[in-house]
This record gives C-alpha cells, sequence and structure tokens, in this order.
C-alpha cells in the first residue's frame, strides 16, 4: 500500500505520527477523516500516552518553564478579583504592563470575564496555580498505572477552565444536607463569605486536595481569602527570572517535577 500510494517515499515514524495528528483535526473540522481507521486501537492508545508527556513536558510541572509560562496569567486573574491593575513588575512575569495598567483594555468591574488560549497554556496555568494533583512522572517506557495526567481529560479540544467567584450571605456548611430547612446550609452567626470554585471541562477540582489551608469541602471550594493567601506564593515559585532567562541545563527527563529547573 505504501508504494501504491506513494511512491519511493521513505514513510517514516514521524509521518505516522502526522497521519494520526490528521484523525482528530479532521473530524473536529470535517465530522469524519479516514487516517482513523488506519490505526489500532494499541496505536491510539500509545498516541495518547505521547501527547501526555509532550504537554507534561512542554508546558506542566514536568517542564522546567512549566510555571514561568503561566504566572502573567494568574497574576492578571488575582489582580482582577482583588480588584487592580497588575502591579508586579513585567520582568517577574512576562505580562503586558502596557494593556495590563489601562483601564481601558483591563476591567476590574465586570461580572464575567473571558479569555481564549491554546490548550498548552491552560496547562501551564493548572501548573502555576500549583494543582498537582494532576501531576506525576510519566516515564518514557509507557503509563504507570496510578497516572493523573490525561491530555484528553484536561484540554480536549474546545477545554476550558472556569473560575467561579461564590458570594454567599453566610459561611456555608462543607457537607450540604440533602434535606431542605429553613435556613438551608447556611451557618447561623457567621457574616458575608466568598468562595472559589474551580471547574475544569465541568468537573469540580477539588481545592482541598491539593492546598491544605482549604478545609475539606463536598462541594470543593475554597474560601476565596484563604486561596488568595495561598496563591501569594505562585509568584516567587515560578521563578520566572531563572525559569526563563537563567543559566541552566535540561537534565534526564523526570527529573524535573514541580514545572521549575531542577
Amino acid at each position: 500500500m505504501q508504494m501504491k500510494l506513494a511512491g519511493n517515499y521513505n514513510w517514516t515514524v514521524t509521518d505516522t505520527f502526522h497521519a494520526q495528528t490528521f484523525c482528530p483535526h479532521e473530524t473536529i473540522s470535517l465530522g469524519h477523516s479516514d487516517f482513523c481507521n488506519l490505526f489500532t486501537y494499541e496505536d491510539w492508545e500509545n498516541y495518547e500516552y505521547l501527547q501526555d508527556t509532550e504537554f507534561a513536558g512542554y508546558s506542566g510541572l514536568l517542564s522546567p518553564t512549566g510555571r514561568a509560562q503561566g504566572i502573567a496569567w494568574v497574576e492578571e486573574f488575582l489582580a482582577r478579583v482583588e480588584g487592580h491593575y497588575v502591579d508586579v513588575p513585567a520582568n517577574m512575569t512576562g505580562a503586558n504592563m502596557t494593556l495590563d495598567t489601562n483601564p481601558v483594555t483591563f476591567h476590574l468591574d465586570q461580572k464575567l470575564y473571558l479569555k481564549f488560549t491554546h490548550d498548552a497554556n491552560i496547562i501551564s496555568v493548572l501548573t502555576v496555580f500549583g494543582l498537582t494533583q494532576f501531576s506525576g512522572f510519566l516515564p518514557a517506557t509507557g503509563p504507570p498505572a496510578d497516572q493523573k495526567f490525561h491530555t484528553s481529560r484536561l484540554v480536549p479540544f474546545a477545554g476550558r477552565l472556569n473560575i467561579e467567584i461564590i458570594k454567599a450571605p453566610h459561611k456555608v456548611s462543607v457537607k450540604r444536607s440533602s434535606k431542605a430547612t429553613k435556613g438551608g446550609d447556611y451557618i447561623a452567626g457567621t457574616g458575608e463569605t466568598r468562595y472559589v470554585h474551580f471547574v475544569q471541562n465541568q468537573h469540580t477540582v477539588p481545592l482541598h486536595a491539593r492546598f491544605d489551608a482549604c478545609e475539606y469541602r463536598g462541594d470543593g471550594w475554597c474560601e476565596l481569602s484563604t486561596f488568595l493567601k495561598v496563591q501569594k506564593e505562585s509568584l516567587a515559585k515560578a521563578e520566572y527570572q531563572y525559569a526563563c532567562f537563567g543559566n541552566w541545563t535540561v537534565k534526564n527527563w523526570g527529573t524535573v517535577r514541580d514545572g521549575v529547573p531542577a
């Protein structure tokens, strides 16, 4: 078949990878791709794992610049939530300070903010937020039994990250009641409380699973004030200057586990 289709063309492993890549892209664009049936189920499992290692190593926690790539987005998010313009020097985040300090281009009073970006950028944002429940080493020999990082689940086509800020008149019970009561699930004697809720592709990301400061909650929320305190460490942890401009060397695969140079 190779000779019939391509003459004397030297078909390589790289060509196989590109042919597999045609399958999802043509399917999402045209509704069908003849490339899909050229491969077995095992081929697709291996292709998926290749994507996992690529994204984890390019912009995730296995990348030496994973945190640095996403720090500007996180600093913009924190500034908007706190109601001020970005006040971190550009050489510490790579942010566009011309836009991030201009009231015309950096609004502070909206109820809804939308940002359109690339899948790799979403991974870097999850990385710099420190959501290590998506971490874990991905060996070159094949997927581990306890694999947590799956590109197809984190950033599929049209993947999205929603961050909801929820204002409640009182603290909300960590365990919701299934019965309707007069006071609902509010805790009596408490004041207005704001929470943050992470939703990745319509699935709650429980913040207590990563941050000890966030109490265990059945809804996965974290009190906003607590979350903001935790994220104050994000800038230093990103090591932007060193990761992007420092004198470091690429080491063996797996040496990096926290999104910064090892």
